[in-house]
């Protein structure tokens, strides 16, 4: 099978990209020109450019025409997907990866911010639900979501883009990397945080709640973002400098180190589809306190697997991270159950075997 993938150099469009390409012939095309190494570049031209998908659509179908593909997908629903059917090339997957089908801003920059609040992103998915084949989305609430902006119920599919949970095991704990990590403090736990550093990710509410949270956990602030500096500068207004480890964007290897040599996750995103930053960390055997936004409550027992928050609010945040540091053991059974959640609902190796069997079901 030939597949065509149009898509944002993003995590989760990188994990389809290497799993495919183990058993079929993949080309990756972006429309950023910071890409991974084979992934070839539409050619732009402008910064501002992939906003207006007309400008793309000739090289797009040059890309169609000399890799000639069996299918295409397309992630980002607006303005990606959209591109994507003006080609008019069929079969066309496409998948949602949260700001479009919630219609929330800032997440990519600030125009995005500006058309999330604007008609068009409605005339968007007036055209392309016309024009896809399949849509492969995170969870089921996300379908949902896209049933709601009009999309065809039986061209849905919900399959986790999930964690391999023969990568991210409890078994990737590194003893050394922890006393790291604990080193210069009087904290025996970890508490991790592997968001990226943007507004939406709610990553300044995890620091605002630090203050609320016993000495004896540190956080670790594992991701990059725009939003960096601005939360450096809240954790010294708020005098907690020294209770946090700034890891930096951390690679694919070391990202279940991390996670594994860690006690207790947080998200406080203010949206979300369903984390896989939260899914990898579950896989870990760590339990999880979250927000309950998006598709989160799929994955996530409240005090079963982890604890829900009914809001982002810092006081609620420290009260369930302090439950769980005072009761090693509590933490302990939340987290093999959560571990067994994800090995039963979203393990990447079993869901990208469904996802093929979709792909096999449209490729000619």
């Amino acid at each position: 099978m030939r597949i065509l993938y149009l898509a944002p150099p993003l995590p989760h469009c990188r994990k389809f990209v290497e799993t495919f390409s183990r058993d079929h012939e993949v080309l990756a095309v972006t429309q950023f020109r910071d890409r991974p190494p084979g992934w070839e570049w539409l050619g732009t031209p402008g910064r501002f450019a992939r906003w207006i998908p007309g400008f793309n659509v000739p090289a797009l179908r040059r890309t169609i025409e000399r890799f000639k593909p069996d299918l295409l997908h397309a992630f980002h629903l607006l303005p990606t997907g959209y591109l994507a059917s003006l080609s008019r090339f069929r079969p066309l997957v496409i998948s949602p990866m949260g700001a479009d089908v919630y219609l929330v801003g800032g997440q990519i920059s600030r125009l995005g911010e500006v058309l999330a609040a604007s008609p068009l992103p409605l005339y968007w998915h007036v055209a392309l639900r016309r024009r896809f084949d399949l849509a492969i989305a995170e969870c089921a609430h996300v379908v949902s979501r896209m049933e709601w902006l009009g999309y065809e119920p039986t061209k849905l599919r919900a399959i986790p883009w999930g964690p391999d949970c023969s990568v991210f095991t409890p078994d990737a704990r590194d003893e050394k990397l922890r006393e790291m990590l604990l080193a210069g403090s009087h904290a025996d736990t970890l508490l991790i945080s592997t968001r990226t550093l943007r507004a939406v990710y709610g990553v300044d509410r995890v620091i605002r709640a630090l203050p609320r949270i016993p000495e004896s956990v540190r956080l670790v602030v594992c991701g990059a973002g725009p939003d960096e500096p601005r939360l450096r500068g809240l954790a010294r207004r708020l005098d907690v400098g020294a209770r946090i480890h700034w890891s930096g964007a951390l690679t694919p290897e070391e990202m279940p180190r991390y996670l594994a040599s860690s006690d207790i996750a947080i998200s406080l995103a203010r949206s979300d589809t369903v984390s896989v930053a939260i899914l990898e960390a579950m896989a870990c055997g760590l339990p999880v306190v979250v927000r309950d936004v998006g598709g989160t409550g799929e994955f996530v027992t409240d005090g079963e697997s982890g604890l829900l928050l009914d809001d982002g609010e810092p006081r609620k945040a420290a009260d369930a991270v302090r439950g769980l540091a005072e009761v090693p053991a509590k933490a302990r059974r939340m987290g093999a159950a959560a571990r067994e959640k994800v090995r039963a609902k979203a393990d990447w190796r079993e869901c990208s075997r469904r996802i093929e069997k979709e792909y096999e079901k449209l490729a000619p």
